[in-house]
């Protein structure tokens, strides 16, 4: 788990670096709106409104409200996240779905409910995000709000590690070395570790 989290870090610290063209992609929206109601004294665009138009092409409105919560998140408000992920979540954004079961997992702006992080898990693991199919397998492995499945848990870690998910590929060779859900195998157990 402390693996997962780490990950998220990652994506948020990557969501940190993006938030100053974010803000600028916004405010370029504005001041084009307001540029569409007067009349322009040039016809060409200068380059750095290039880059943001190209920005505003690559972000689509989901991923700017996705990276909200996750600045939210970085930043322990955890009831900003909630507000920014549940409704992506609901329209079947998986990394929300993901994000949210993580919420839910850890009890984070939410109560703790295990059965309401592998709906969410589920979800976003069936549109074969890896990282809910990963913790998915986790929920499989200690039997939280599901019932404990060894078999279950090796093979969602199996689905990641076949992605190179650098989390399952240790997991799965922790199954293999224990013989948990599958034959003990020390050789193909010290591949993966």
């Amino acid at each position: 788990m402390m693996a997962t989290q780490l990950n998220f870090q990652k994506t948020l610290k990557i969501a940190l670096c993006l938030l100053p063209l974010l803000i600028t992609n916004t405010l370029y929206a504005e001041t084009v709106n307001e540029e569409e109601t007067q009349p322009s004294s040039t016809t060409s665009e200068e380059p750095e409104q290039e880059g943001l138009t190209e920005l505003s092409r690559v972000l689509d409105p989901a991923q700017r409200q996705f990276m909200g919560g996750q600045l939210s998140y970085w930043f322990k408000d955890y009831s900003g996240a909630l507000k920014a992920w549940q409704p992506l979540a609901e329209e079947g954004h998986a990394p929300s779905q993901a994000t949210l079961g993580w919420l839910y997992h850890q009890g984070l702006g939410v109560e703790q409910d295990y059965q309401h992080a592998v709906k969410w898990y589920r979800l976003a693991a069936d549109q074969d995000y890896v990282v809910a199919q990963h913790n998915l397998g986790i929920m499989y492995e200690n039997g939280w709000g599901i019932e404990q499945s060894y078999a279950e848990a090796f093979k969602w870690y199996q689905i990641g590690a076949e992605k190179a998910y650098g989390n399952s590929l240790f997991n799965l060779g922790l199954f293999y070395l224990n013989g948990l859900g599958v034959k003990k195998d020390q050789d193909t157990a010290i591949h993966l570790l």
